[in-house]
């Protein structure tokens, strides 16, 4: 079947992208669809959904998956409760209700989540001062979301004291919300690349965007960034999942740290600090300074055999293998393109081509296949796509040319992240620390790791590096070139003070 004038339909009208392994849910999802309406022909049914708009619907409601749970990552409602709503509470327009949006609501439990937090810090009377709102493109979510019934898959990471205080067990062994909370939040179905935004949600003060962009290409989520940042108010809040903060900073709202947590708020122009607006892509002389480039040099072992030890697992380095190997040997000279190659593929990046500069790049790869730089910045590009097994690939293949390529270890962790392989992600970025010891992201992402596996001890050591680091001047010695900051040593070492009386708080039951 030739999915791409599916692709392009999809794209265009609500921003879903479908590329490489996302191929097998768009075409089990279209025969299943074309079977239930008893068409033949992948064609006739291409016609339909531009005609129909309920069968769209219906298509992206098959194709869209809602994974989410209620109380995911905790922090930000109790950032919410604990902070930003006394804040809001306590502003001059005491008639003005504080309007909450849960953008990409799924079936519900983020926007219920919003609402219990809020009641157990402030009572039931808090209802008359807040609109909590959800929306989501999946009509069926939408519904679901409004029955507010869940299964016990919803409640992994929910304390059994609010479950009972809140919902009530079915026969068929569901949970359905008490309906006085039920009735405080509005649903809506919206499609977030869709033209104007409904009354309902303009003029928000906090918003929740987390773990949605998955499904949109780089074009797309920077879009939406903007659209959701043009509906926030003044001094409003829009909240990220903690693996999307270092990458959907666009220079729009300002990235800041409470409580331990990294959000974004609208702030007036003139309160904005000078941020930071570095390259997503080396140049040249960032990329050989921090050892991305390919160019001649020698690999220098230790003397000693060095081991890194974390509870139950350990990393030596470097392996017997890469050892005997590097000793016989410096690390062989590799050509590398000329720079203004690799410098055209990055403004082509810059300019939004993406996939112009993904064609050059592949070019350029054919001519000179062991450019450690090119595949680096091929990695990058199809990170920022969502295109994370071909830029596991990229980066994988730069790790083949340099086993020590700080980029490639520590980004193949951020993959790992992204599609929940904790074990895959410890071990890169374990990786990441032993090439560059200074990488505190590399550190940033081990803690929070160890930590959401409730190893506590372990998530502890790494925040206490990072604040080590941070003594030493090493903020801006991090090694990764293609890493975007926009937030200060100073906030970095605020947010993992506050990691640390978070981790100590939770291992010793506090």
């Amino acid at each position: 079947m030739d999915l791409s004038p599916f692709r392009i339909l999809l794209e265009k009208k609500c921003g879903l992208v479908f590329e490489n392994e996302k191929t097998a849910i768009l075409e089990t999802g279209i025969r299943t669809r074309m079977a239930t309406r008893s068409i033949r022909t992948p064609l006739r049914y291409l016609s339909l959904l531009s005609a129909e708009r309920e069968e769209f619907g219906r298509l992206v409601d098959l194709l869209t998956i809602n994974e989410t749970y209620f109380y995911r990552d905790p922090i930000h409602f109790a950032l919410l409760a604990g902070r930003i709503v006394p804040e809001l509470l306590g502003r001059g327009e005491i008639s003005e209700k504080i309007r909450i949006l849960s953008a990409g609501c799924s079936s519900g439990e983020e926007a219920y989540s919003v609402l219990i937090a809020l009641v157990e810090r402030f009572g039931r009377e808090v209802l008359d001062r807040i609109t909590v709102i959800g929306v989501d493109i999946d009509s069926t979510a939408i519904s679901a979301a409004r029955e507010g019934v869940f299964g016990k898959r919803s409640f992994r990471d929910f304390p059994a004291d609010l479950l009972k205080k809140y919902f009530e067990e079915n026969s068929s062994g569901y949970y359905r919300i008490h309906p006085w909370l039920r009735d405080s939040v509005q649903f809506l179905p919206l499609n977030l690349v869709s033209g104007e935004y409904p009354s309902e949600i303009q003029d928000s003060d906090v918003i929740f965007y987390r773990n949605v962009s998955i499904y949109f290409s780089q074009d797309v989520r920077n879009d939406i960034f903007r659209r959701l940042a043009g509906i926030l108010n003044l001094g409003g809040h829009l909240f990220v999942s903690p693996a999307e903060t270092f990458f959907y900073n666009r220079g729009i709202l300002s990235l800041v740290t409470a409580d331990g947590v990294f959000f974004y708020r609208n702030e007036p122009f003139e309160m904005r600090q000078e941020a930071r607006k570095p390259n997503r892509f080396p140049r040249a002389s960032v990329a050989r300074k921090n050892g991305f480039c390919g160019e001649p040099r020698t690999v220098r072992l230790p003397t000693t055999e060095i081991s890194v030890s974390y509870g139950k697992h350990s990393l030596s380095a470097p392996d017997a293998g890469l050892r005997s190997r590097a000793a016989s040997q410096a690390c062989p000279a590799m050509e590398e393109p000329p720079r203004a190659l690799i410098e055209d593929a990055c403004r082509l990046v810059e300019a939004g081509s993406h996939e112009e500069a993904l064609r050059n790049l592949d070019m350029l790869l054919a001519d000179f296949p062991l450019s450690l730089e090119a595949h680096t910045v091929k990695g990058n590009i199809l990170l920022n796509l969502s295109r994370l097994d071909e830029a596991r690939m990229s980066f994988g293949m730069a790790l083949e040319i340099d086993r020590f390529c700080l980029e490639a270890s520590f980004f193949l962790g951020m993959i790992a992240r992204l599609q929940e392989d904790e074990e895959a992600a410890l071990r890169r970025f374990r990786e990441a620390v032993y090439i560059r010891p200074s990488c505190w992201p590399a550190h940033f992402f081990l803690a929070e790791t160890y930590r959401e596996r409730g190893e506590l001890e372990h998530a502890r050591r790494e925040y206490e590096l990072i604040l080590k680091i941070l003594t030493k001047g090493g903020f801006s010695r991090h090694g990764l070139a293609s890493l975007p900051l926009a937030f200060s040593d100073k906030q970095l070492e605020t947010l993992c003070h506050r990691k640390l009386q978070s981790v100590m708080g939770e291992r010793y039951g506090a």
